[in-house]
């Protein structure tokens, strides 16, 4: 981004400087990896779980935390997505962001999965500081079709940025 300052146009405030760099932090917390490719040398003996968040302007700098089974987590970011392949049957996936909320679903072999993670405002106050918004998070698994409208414009989370615990 260039932004030349020549001639009629002068910044006349601190503000509009602060704003283009909230801008730029906003825009470097968001993931930036390849976008979405399904997976396509699945094991046909596992469930793939596909975990996303789409690029939604509330919260954007802000990443929860998400365990699945309690043995993996990692931070997902505005706009990104990952996946893991399951073993059959149940699982627990634990996003943290200010709260914790728990997700449980049964996984099948050769079936794939789409989790949705939006953050939205839970509350806003005017303090002498200046105003308050808090937000918190919702996750949905969404069908298929649903899905891939939204996760299409995701990019992959790096796989080194995934932790595991033994």
């Amino acid at each position: 981004m260039l932004l030349v300052l020549s001639g009629g146009w002068k910044m006349k405030n601190k503000n509009t400087v602060l704003f283009i760099l909230i801008c730029i932090i906003i825009s470097a917390g968001c993931a930036s990896g390849p976008k979405y490719v399904p997976v396509d040398n699945a094991n046909p003996g596992k469930a793939i779980l596909y975990i996303y968040r789409p690029a939604h302007f509330g919260a954007a700098a802000n990443s929860p935390k998400v365990e699945i089974d309690g043995k993996q987590w990692f931070y997902l970011p505005n706009g990104g997505y990952t996946w893991f392949e399951l073993e059959s049957g149940d699982h627990v996936i634990k996003f943290s962001f200010g709260y914790d909320q728990s997700k449980s679903f049964k996984a099948s072999a050769g079936r794939s999965y789409f989790l949705r993670w939006l953050p939205f405002v839970s509350a806003t106050n005017l303090t002498p500081a200046g105003p308050y918004i808090a937000f918190d998070g919702n996750a949905v698994i969404f069908n298929e079709s649903d899905a891939l409208n939204e996760i299409r414009e995701c990019r992959r989370i790096d796989p080194s940025y995934i932790m595991t615990r033994d």
